[in-house]
């Protein structure tokens, strides 16, 4: 099981590069640790930008994941 790490945002607009892995593992790479959807979600709403690619394939997937809800 993947350790989830607490994930931290200041005020920059910083760039978090998350890769998925296979059995749904998203990795950020600006961390270095395991994300979760809810953490990627917060870090939006915060301000900070995030795209998620397809580790295997390199496409970009971000709106399947961050989704917005009306």
């Amino acid at each position: 099981m993947p350790h989830f790490a607490r994930m931290e945002v200041d005020s920059h607009r910083q760039w978090h590069l998350v890769k998925r892995y296979s059995m749904a593992r998203l990795y950020d790479t600006t961390t270095a640790a395991y994300v979760d959807v809810a953490q990627l979600r917060a870090l939006v709403k915060a301000g900070a930008n995030v795209n998620i690619v397809d580790a295997k394939t390199g496409k970009d997937i971000t709106s399947e994941f961050l989704r917005i809800d009306p």
